[in-house]
C-alpha cells in the first residue's frame, strides 16, 4: 500500500513476477505509461486499486486485456488518469463484485463478459465515453446493487 509517497515512473512489468500479491493499492502517486500487461500473470491479485485523487490525468495507456487471465480479481478500481482505449472484457471474472473505472476516456459499448460476473454488486463507469445501449443480458447480474455510469 502506498499513499502519497511521492513515487514517479511507470509501473515496472516485473511486477508480474510478484507471485504472492494478492492487493496492489498505489494511492495518490504520479504514475506514467501503460498497465503492465505482464499483470495478467497475477494469478492470486484479488484487489488492483490505483487512485489519483488530486484531479491531474498522468497515467496513460489502455487497460491490458491480460487482466482477463487473473481468475481470483475481485474487484478493479482505477480513478482519474487519462487511461484510454476500449473497456476491456472481462470474460474469467467469476469473482469479481466490484468494478470502478473514474474519470477515464475509455470508448465503446458495454461489454457483455460482464455478465459473467455473477457475483457483481458494484459496477461503475464514470466520465468515459460510453456508446450504444444497455444491454439486456445486464439483468443477470441479480447481485448487483449499484450500477452507475455517465
Amino acid at each position: 500500500y502506498l499513499f502519497g509517497s511521492g513515487l514517479r515512473g511507470s509501473l515496472p512489468s516485473e511486477m508480474g513476477k510478484m507471485e504472492k500479491l494478492n492487493v496492489l493499492l498505489l494511492y495518490h502517486i504520479t504514475l506514467s505509461g501503460d498497465i503492465p500487461s505482464e499483470f495478467g500473470i497475477l494469478s492470486v491479485l484479488k484487489k488492483l486499486d490505483i487512485q489519483r485523487l488530486d484531479g491531474s490525468l498522468p497515467f496513460t495507456g489502455n487497460i491490458p486485456s491480460q487482466l482477463n487471465l487473473i481468475t481470483s480479481l475481485s474487484e478493479i478500481s482505477l480513478f482519474n488518469y487519462a487511461l484510454s482505449g476500449s473497456i476491456p472484457e472481462l470474460i474469467n471474472s467469476q469473482n469479481l463484485y466490484r468494478y470502478s473505472v473514474i474519470g477515464t476516456q475509455l470508448t465503446g459499448q458495454l461489454p457483455l463478459s460482464i455478465t459473467q460476473s455473477l457475483k457483481l454488486e458494484r459496477y461503475r463507469l464514470e466520465s468515459s465515453f460510453i456508446s450504444g445501449t444497455l444491454p439486456s443480458e445486464y439483468g443477470l447480474l441479480q447481485e448487483l446493487t449499484m450500477f452507475y455510469t455517465i
